[in-house]
């Protein structure tokens, strides 16, 4: 059986220091048969120079004039690439050996499968592992994926793999600036609307955090708002729905940041009972986090535990990050 194309779409822009180590993670995959499609949003550094390095004839460079949105390069890279299978990979990530050659069979294995996805480590801006993960915190997938995703985003863009046909029916990324940062999100929720996903429950890669993708707290939620708002606002979900995954993204957000800001924390909180008021759990595990926010020494113990993850887990969403 032939191997299916795979066209490995990267956006980049000023991220020189980190692109070798993305490109080298994909030319270091055992499965052979991919295109690295890298489009450059014009970047100011070394990024033309570093990829003129790398004489693979599989590896197609592209600039395009920015837009302000990574949705933009994204879909100019889908439509330039030929493969039967898209996979993305943001230019500061990396990639196991092994992720194509474990994820391409478990994507094709059902013909309704349409995007497939797994863990990541979290990794600093030198490559060291902080000992966190991301992705579904249980190995079985909710019956309703569409449900639980709307409250919690747990799929790592740099660890998906896309069926073309899901892309054509479900549709590119959304290029509405108030989605920045978010159009990944959005998709993934179209696409589990209509096809099954798949999730390989091991580590196939890294996430790295720098500060260049740390962005204000305030700002991030206003974008995740504007996702389920268009979900909403299309008929794929009811107002309650819309108010459960907003309480939901507001208490995440507040509980996460306690030992650092509790004063915007307790505002988060009391957001997250004010989306859904009428929920026990909500309105339960908010008042704790922000009666915590007033005992740090307590938080950290429960965070260092990681009770706090068992607790949220049964109380707000099973497959919360």
């Amino acid at each position: 059986m032939n191997q299916p194309l795979v066209s490995v779409i990267v956006p980049t822009y000023n991220h020189g220091v980190y692109l070798p180590a993305a490109i080298e993670s994909v030319l270091a995959q055992t499965y052979e048969r991919w295109e690295l499609i890298i489009v450059d949003n014009y970047s100011e550094d070394n990024t033309e120079e570093i990829v003129a390095v790398y004489q693979d004839p599989r590896i197609r460079y592209f600039k395009l004039q920015p837009n302000g949105t990574i949705a933009a390069p994204r879909n100019f890279g889908i439509n330039n690439s030929s493969g039967e299978i898209i996979a993305f990979l943001d230019a500061d990530d990396l990639w196991d050996s092994e992720k194509l050659t474990t994820q391409v069979p478990a994507l094709l294995h059902h013909r309704r499968n349409g995007i497939c996805f797994g863990i990541f480590d979290v990794i600093d801006s030198a490559g060291r592992k902080t000992g966190k993960q991301l992705g579904p915190k249980r190995p079985q997938l909710p019956e309703s994926v569409y449900d639980r995703l709307i409250r919690a985003n747990f799929i790592v863009t740099s660890s998906t793999l896309l069926t073309r046909k899901a892309l054509n029916e479900a549709g590119l990324f959304d290029e509405d600036p108030r989605l920045r940062c978010t159009e990944d999100f959005d998709l993934w929720l179209r696409v589990v609307r209509k096809f099954r996903p798949v999730f390989v429950n091991q580590v196939l890669g890294s996430y790295r955090v720098h500060s260049d993708n740390n962005s204000d707290h305030q700002e991030k939620i206003n974008r995740v708002l504007a996702v389920i708002d268009k979900h909403r606002d299309q008929g794929w979900i009811d107002e309650y729905t819309a108010d459960a995954a907003k309480a939901s993204f507001y208490f995440q957000v507040g509980w996460t940041i306690i030992d650092r800001n509790p004063i915007l924390a307790r505002r988060y909180l009391l957001s997250a009972i004010g989306h859904h008021y009428t929920n026990p759990r909500i309105i339960g595990v908010s008042t704790v986090a922000y009666l915590l926010s007033f005992t740090p020494a307590v938080y950290s113990f429960l965070r260092n535990k990681s009770i706090d993850s068992k607790i949220s887990r049964v109380t707000v969403n099973s497959q919360n990050l």
